[in-house]
């Protein structure tokens, strides 16, 4: 059978129609029959990377939010110190890739969250794990801490498990609005090179957080596999949708949201009025004289409003206030 076109009668209508502008000029480089290549030569070294696409899992970060303000207050009465924790950055990459990442002294806990698969993983990096322990131990003072350049020992594990065991409570609470959780401390481990928790190729969510005490700070994260979100993906939909909210009237959703917000209390044992210029000629080593009796009751103000009286004495070392009168 002949062919329908001859190779030279290719090469000629291909210069036609690129005379009459039908086909772009394009460098060219010509067979060994004439006919141009209009296919332009490749580099596959210079092949741009793969831009790696974040995971969406809408209204997660309302849980993520909840979860560091329940963590961030359960912190600080557990070192009895003022903590902050505030979320940072996000990024999804391969297990394997976040497996290598530069800091390889971060001790790790591995968290189910039953009914949940997969659970997630929680870490502190270098000098989170250091400055907690100085914490809980009673350092002194935080600021200036330099972590060693070592993984935690096995003791200095355990103590850690207390701080992790905090952050499992934090994560039931926080899911709550969309699904009761039950989770657990699996194991913790000081090197997360070791760690087979997932396959090497599953893709991960990581939530950093960056947790300040007494000035000091470091880096906590949230590492969920994809496999664990997914199944929330529809009841997280729904969080913010009002048609969720129609088995209670708005009274009902106002007064349960202010009674999860925080108000500042505060003791106070006298006041003072003093002019602006006794107040400017304030110096150090001056007497204020209060009018009242050292062991006399002190007054407990609700955002400024005085609400009970207490008794001051002490617990554990620490200060504290015994209400002993209700305010109509």
């Amino acid at each position: 059978m002949e062919p329908i076109l001859s190779k030279q009668e290719i090469a000629d209508l291909l210069q036609s129609l690129q005379k009459d502008g039908a086909v772009l000029s394009r460098q060219k480089s010509t067979g060994p029959h004439g006919i141009t290549s209009e296919h332009p030569e490749i580099n596959l070294f210079d092949l741009p990377a793969r831009v790696q696409e974040k995971i969406e899992i809408p209204n997660f970060n309302l849980i993520i939010d909840q979860f560091q303000s329940l963590f961030s207050r359960s912190l600080a009465q557990h070192l009895q110190r003022t903590v902050t924790i505030d979320g940072i950055d996000f990024q999804s990459m391969s297990f394997r890739d976040y497996l290598s990442l530069e800091d390889r002294y971060r001790p790790t806990a591995v968290l189910s969250l039953n009914p949940l698969n997969n659970g997630c993983l929680l870490t502190y990096d270098s000098d989170l794990w250091f400055l907690l322990l100085e914490t809980l131990l009673g350092g002194l003072s935080p600021t200036g801490i330099t972590a060693p350049d070592r993984s935690p020992t096995k003791l200095e594990m355990n103590l850690l498990g207390s701080s992790m065991e905090l952050a499992c409570q934090a994560l039931d609470r926080a899911f709550l609005p969309i699904l009761q959780i039950n989770s657990r401390l699996i194991e913790s481990i000081s090197d997360p090179r070791l760690l087979s928790f997932t396959s090497p190729e599953s893709i991960v969510a990581i939530h950093r957080f960056e947790v300040k005490i007494n000035g000091a700070s470091g880096i906590l994260e949230l590492v969920f596999p994809l496999e664990t979100l997914m199944p929330c993906r529809e009841p997280l939909q729904k969080l913010t949708r009002l048609d969720n909210l129609s088995d209670k009237n708005w009274p009902d959703i106002i007064g349960d949201n202010l009674e999860s917000m925080l108000i500042t209390v505060m003791a106070q044992s006298c006041s003072v009025d003093l002019s602006i210029r006794q107040l400017m000629d304030l110096k150090v080593g001056d007497v204020i004289p209060i009018n009242r009796e050292p062991e006399s009751s002190v007054d407990i103000l609700v955002e400024g409003v005085a609400k009970f009286s207490g008794s001051p004495g002490q617990l554990n070392h620490k200060r504290n206030v015994r209400i002993t009168k209700v305010y109509q």
